[in-house]
């Protein structure tokens, strides 16, 4: 009897591990998440799920390029990343650039077969909503986000870029793919500060996606909500959308900003 206890604790407790763990056995995969990275060939990513996850429901998952310097354990420990895909039920892939930076520069980008490749590895190890695929990034790697989306942009369902651009709005424009853009900026960043048109207009910085898009060149108008002013594109010739928020701070990600958009996205892409 006291065997048969035994044996009935141990099923259960096997019952109860992370998904994670039975599906990185069942794939012959070593177990990975927040505290161990996940291995990609010779690449890695860290990984967060969310609060309140029963282990079997399909997740949607959020890619997010940390800034230059940093790796994704600092996107796994910051609460405006973090703590917005735990409370939205999103699952979050923080990956690692090589030397704390992203190749973003020019195209194509070493890191664009990474990120394919981490989304195949995660595929095996937690039940990931194909249609719901987000990608965001801080500074740096929000120029990464840029670069992901004109070079794949195809592949995801939307876009959350704070803080960082592409320059080079010429090559912008001749990417391939609408996409579903919203960007927030400091009109006081000077780290990676906007490209600005004529008269110093901040709209110009994302004007090349607009094009893109097929949006009419003229915005929907604006909005003022919290710290922000939304201009909003979306008079376009598919659903995707282009938004610009813009705030008089600096350089950060905005307190509450990522978990509102995801909050959105879950409303709009609920199947």
């Amino acid at each position: 009897m006291f065997a048969q206890i035994l044996s009935s604790l141990a099923v259960a407790a096997l019952a109860a591990l992370p998904f994670s763990f039975k599906a990185a056995n069942a794939e012959g995969l070593t177990p990975c998440g927040i505290e161990t990275s996940c291995q990609v060939n010779d690449r890695s990513y860290r990984v967060a799920t969310p609060n309140d996850w029963d282990g079997i429901k399909k997740l949607p998952v959020l890619i997010h390029f940390h800034g230059w310097g940093r790796t994704g354990t600092n996107v796994i420990r910051n609460q405006k990343i973090a703590g917005a895909t735990k409370e939205t039920g999103v699952l979050l892939l923080a990956p690692d650039g090589i030397g704390r930076s992203w190749s973003f520069w020019s195209s194509p980008s070493r890191d664009v077969p990474f990120v394919k490749a981490m989304l195949e590895d995660a595929a095996k190890r937690w039940p990931i909503d194909r249609n719901r695929i987000y990608v965001s990034g801080f500074s740096y790697g929000g120029a990464m986000a840029w670069r992901l989306a004109c070079e794949e942009g195809q592949d995801f369902a939307a876009f959350l870029s704070i803080a960082g651009t592409l320059w080079n709005t010429e090559e912008v424009s001749d990417c391939p793919s609408p996409i579903r853009l919203r960007h927030v900026h400091g009109l006081r960043d000077t780290v990676m500060d906007l490209p600005r048109g004529e008269g110093g207009d901040p709209r110009y910085s994302v004007s090349p996606w607009v094009s893109v898009n097929g949006c009419s060149s003229k915005s929907n108008g604006k909005e003022a909500f919290d710290i922000y002013e939304r201009h909003i594109w979306k008079n376009c010739n598919s659903r995707n959308t282009v938004e610009l928020d813009l705030h008089d701070g600096g350089h950060i990600i905005p307190k509450g900003w990522l978990k509102r958009e995801l909050e959105r996205l879950n409303v709009e892409d609920a199947s």
